[in-house]
């Protein structure tokens, strides 16, 4: 199995459901991993920036949600990589929740 990650990928972005949230953006970082089964002696080739540029331009666009994000990422791999398996984690970094906390998450692998 050959895996080829992009790890804490960071952008501000306007992402959320709250309106003053398309105006003050908030960091939201973005961890992925594509795997297909590969042989020692002839690894095939994933792209980590051809991958970076597919999750830069799902981020270039606003979002309401986390999920929306994992879903436009998630098709842009599998279109471009049909038989591998990808694995996409997406924080927003200090969301406008009342507490004490990191960050949310949402994830998906299949």
């Amino acid at each position: 199995m050959l895996t080829v990650s992009v790890m804490n990928a960071l952008f501000n972005a306007p992402v959320g459901l709250y309106p003053q949230e398309a105006h003050t953006m908030n960091k939201i970082q973005i961890d992925l991993k594509v795997s297909t089964p590969a042989d020692i002696q002839s690894l095939p080739m994933i792209d980590y920036t051809v991958l970076y540029a597919m999750i830069k331009e799902v981020m270039q666009a606003p979002h309401k949600t986390l999920e929306t994000i994992v879903t436009a990422v998630y098709h842009k791999v599998k279109a471009l990589h049909k038989e591998t398996s990808v694995s996409i984690h997406v924080r927003k970094l200090n969301p406008p929740i009342s507490g004490i906390l990191d960050y949310t998450e949402v994830s998906f692998a299949d």
